[in-house]
């Protein structure tokens, strides 16, 4: 988790929305275990990275890529 939130944060490219669904994929996975520390952890990551999370999201709305 510490690396996915340190890449997260290093990058805000558009072309990570393949990573942004891969980690909140995971984040679902970790929400979903009934081990109490992997939610917690989960939580923490999502809180840590939200406005990265938001940037980079909001970049793909306004400004999305086009391959041709």
């Amino acid at each position: 988790m510490e690396a996915m939130d340190q890449l997260l944060v290093a990058c805000h490219a558009q072309t990570l929305n393949l990573f942004v669904e891969s980690f909140l994929k995971m984040v679902q996975k970790l929400l979903e275990s009934t081990d109490p520390q992997l939610q917690i952890l989960a939580t923490q990551s999502v809180s840590n990275n939200l406005n990265e999370l938001t940037l980079i999201l909001l970049n793909s709305i306004f400004y999305p890529i086009n391959f041709k």
